[in-house]
C-alpha cells in the first residue's frame, strides 16, 4: 500500500501553453476577472495528495489545480496503477480543481472495463463537471464526504 501511495502522490506538470480557451472554471462566479488576467495567475499543473481512508477502505485522492488532457493522461495511469494493486474504492476530490477541460474530464480515468472491480467515487464537483463526468464515465458514482 506504500508503494502505492507514492505513486499516486505529486505533481503533474502540464506543457506551459495550456489552451486557455477550452477551460471549464471550478467557479462560476457573478463578478470573474478577465480571462487575461486568471491565465496569467493561474498554476499550470495538477497536485495530487492521496491519503488512506480505514473506516470506508477506500483511497482519498485530492485533486487540486488545472486537469487538461495533459494532466489527465497522467493522472489515468496513476490511478490504472492504484487499481492494479489495490482493491479498495478510490474516492477523487474535485473541491481544489479550478479548471478543466473537457477532454480532461474525459480521460482521468481508465476505462470501465479495467475498473469493474473498485467503485470510484467523486466528491465536491461543482455541477458543471459534473454534468461531464456522468456523460463520460460508467459506473461513477457523487458522495458528499461529510455523510461517509
Amino acid at each position: 500500500m506504500a508503494k502505492v501511495l507514492k505513486t499516486l502522490n505529486g505533481e503533474i506538470h502540464a506543457i506551459p501553453s495550456v489552451d486557455r480557451q477550452e477551460l471549464i472554471p471550478g467557479k462560476i462566479e457573478v463578478t470573474q476577472p478577465p480571462v487575461r488576467t486568471v491565465s496569467q495567475t493561474m498554476d499550470r499543473f495538477l497536485t495530487i495528495s492521496v491519503r488512506q481512508h480505514h473506516p470506508l477502505q477506500a483511497l482519498l485522492i485530492d485533486l487540486a489545480g488545472v486537469l487538461n488532457g495533459i494532466s489527465a493522461r497522467r493522472l489515468r495511469d496513476r490511478i490504472a496503477y492504484a487499481l492494479e494493486r489495490t482493491r479498495w474504492d478510490l474516492i477523487l476530490n474535485f473541491e481544489h480543481v479550478h479548471f478543466a477541460t473537457k477532454m480532461g474530464l474525459k480521460s482521468f480515468l481508465p476505462p470501465y472495463t479495467n475498473r469493474m472491480h473498485t467503485n470510484i467515487k467523486v466528491s465536491h464537483a461543482p455541477s458543471h463537471f459534473r454534468q461531464y463526468l456522468e456523460k463520460f464515465h460508467k459506473g461513477i458514482q457523487f458522495i458528499n464526504l461529510e455523510e461517509e
